[in-house]
């Protein structure tokens, strides 16, 4: 049972590993802007982060490499928001926090996420789920669902739509 675990962690992290060191270079035709930079650049960014922007996402689970998996008994206790503005809200349990993100292809970096530091529970996911938010490297979406890959394969956190 143990091998059949590992077969899609290693496809998901393989997967996570192509999609971050993939380069598509700019076609010829796409055209430039007068300060040198390609005028597609923005508009390509902007149509996936359509995709994961403006969407309030509940945490679904976190899996680590060494597969452990940790699952919120409420999903709707932990949230990620990415306004289409570039702003990050999060609601990790008891506490609340803000930043900013930068979308750069299937890259994904979350900056100065301040929280508040109330005490919540001991079985709260809340400093694993802060902790893992600030590693995050790429993401990618499939089947409706927000996977984010840490840095370095050391894990990755998936997310659902909440229902509005």
């Amino acid at each position: 049972m143990l091998h059949q675990r590992w077969v899609p962690t290693f496809s998901t992290v393989t997967l996570f590993l192509l999609a971050a060191c993939h380069h598509q270079a700019p076609s010829p035709d796409a055209g430039s802007s007068s300060a040198g930079a390609p005028a597609i650049a923005g508009e390509k960014a902007a149509k996936p982060a359509a995709g994961i922007t403006g969407v309030v996402w509940q945490l679904v689970q976190i899996e680590y490499g060494d597969d452990t998996l940790l699952k919120p008994d409420d999903p709707a206790r932990y949230t990620l928001e990415l306004s289409p503005d570039g702003g990050a809200s999060v609601r990790a349990d008891c506490n609340r926090g803000g930043g900013t993100f930068v979308l750069d292809g299937s890259r994904l970096t979350l900056k100065v996420l301040a929280y508040t530091e109330a005490a919540c529970s001991p079985e709260s996911l809340d400093d694993r789920y802060r902790k893992a938010l600030d590693q995050v490297a790429t993401w990618m979406l499939r089947d409706g669902k927000l996977h984010l890959a840490m840095a370095l394969d050391t894990g990755i956190l998936s997310f659902a739509p909440a229902s509005r």
